[in-house]
């Protein structure tokens, strides 16, 4: 089973397989999966242009490696983000 808990402006969210979970623009938002197996997420941007930021940040934290917090920083503020943290802890059911 996919799961995939979520907070929204400080409101927990456990997201299962096909559920839907709305961040409102400005919003602070995470989420983990916390499945044994790898899943999938599908994120929609409206109005685009979240791909720069994206392709960016891709280019910087390798696949399979945990974000530096220094080195991505810069891009969150250069898309008037903020990386807020810590990440989300251990999750139970």
């Amino acid at each position: 089973m996919f799961l995939l808990p979520s907070r929204v402006n400080g409101e927990e969210i456990l997201g299962r397989a096909g559920d839907t979970v709305f961040a409102p623009r400005g919003s602070r938002h995470t989420f983990q999966c916390i499945s044994q197996a790898a899943g999938r997420l599908l994120t929609t941007v409206v109005p685009g242009g979240l791909d720069i930021f994206f392709e960016e940040l891709s280019a910087t934290v390798p696949r399979g490696t945990a974000p530096d917090p220094a080195k991505v920083a810069p891009i969150f503020k250069k898309h008037g983000m903020e990386l807020a943290g810590p990440p989300l802890g251990p999750y139970r059911l």
